[in-house]
This record gives structure tokens, C-alpha cells and sequence, in this order.
């Protein structure tokens, strides 16, 4: 209950400071957010993947390949250098 709890808590924290930041209009901001929201969704899914039955594993992997194309692909323009995916970062990016 509590591990819920908590990730309840940073869910909506995330999400509040992305949409913070969007309306902002700070996309690199808001951008970035939901890329530390979506390392920690990997992390999770990593975790119960190894409880998962077969059928839950696929899900994973097929999950886990859906974030893998995202950040193979270009970043937005206006993100440039510096973003986590670009340069000698990509690669830490298409490991999954």
C-alpha cells in the first residue's frame, strides 16, 4: 500500500510539473519531465516483468520496444544539443 501510495504521489507530481511547464510554454521542460517519468515506467516494468506470466512478458517487451523507437527517433526541433538522446547519449537511450 505504501509503494502505491508513493507512486501515486510522483505520478501526479510529474504530471503537475508537465503540465506546469506547458503551460508555461518551457517544452524542454515539460519534455524532459516526461522523460524521467518514462525512465521510471521502464524501471517499474523491469520489476514486474520478472513476476509476469508469459503473456504479461510479451506485453512488457512489446511496452519496452514502443519506448525503444521513441527514443531512436529525432527529438522535437528546438530541444538541440544537450537533450539526453542526442550525441554520445543516444546510445543510453536505444538500450532497452
Amino acid at each position: 500500500m505504501k509503494d502505491e501510495l508513493s507512486r501515486a504521489l510522483w505520478n501526479l507530481t510529474m504530471t503537475q510539473f508537465a503540465l506546469e511547464s506547458l503551460r508555461a510554454k518551457s517544452i524542454k521542460r515539460a519534455l524532459e519531465i516526461l522523460e524521467v517519468e518514462m525512465d521510471v515506467g521502464v524501471l517499474r516494468l523491469n520489476t514486474l516483468a520478472k513476476e509476469a506470466d508469459s503473456d504479461g512478458r510479451e506485453r512488457v517487451v512489446s511496452a519496452l520496444r514502443e519506448v525503444r523507437a521513441y527514443r531512436l527517433s529525432p527529438p522535437p526541433r528546438g530541444v538541440g544539443p544537450g537533450h539526453r538522446c542526442e550525441g554520445n547519449n543516444r546510445a543510453r537511450c536505444s538500450r532497452l
